[in-house]
């Protein structure tokens, strides 16, 4: 009982702080330290439902946070979910956090990729990283 109160508190709070961007006052950069930390929970979380919300603020909001304490997380979702389109939520999670080691992980790991629509996913990921490095 109590693991599920605290589920519906951070689910909760997770809401509550979503915003429309264009209609929004600009946060302050506590707000988006604090945010971020709450999103690196809400990822290590057990509850898919809250891990794919997490994941799409994480893609929504990925220039203003710092959530690079989860990427192995982001990972392993994108690893061993059995959910296709979960799998391609943390692929453009992972993408939009411009982590070099996840970069270079998909690198390595695209040759064993068997489905054809997240391998191309992958290869537009490494290719718009390589052209913004440049």
């Amino acid at each position: 009982m109590k693991r599920i109160s605290t589920l519906f508190i951070v689910l909760a709070l997770l809401f509550s702080f979503t915003t429309v961007q264009a209609d929004e006052v600009e946060r302050s950069p506590e707000f988006w330290k604090m945010y971020s930390k709450n999103l690196v929970k809400c990822i290590k979380e057990g509850n898919p439902g809250v891990r794919y919300a997490a994941l799409q603020r994480i893609i929504s909001y990925s220039d203003k946070l710092e959530v690079n304490a989860a990427v192995f997380d982001i990972m392993r979702i994108y690893r061993t979910d059995k959910n296709v389109h979960a799998r391609q939520l943390a692929l453009s999670a992972l993408h939009k956090m411009k982590n070099d080691w996840a970069i270079g992980f998909l690198k390595l790991h695209i040759n064993h990729e068997k489905n054809m629509v997240l391998k191309k996913q992958i290869f537009a990921m490494i290719k718009d990283y390589e052209k913004s490095k440049i």
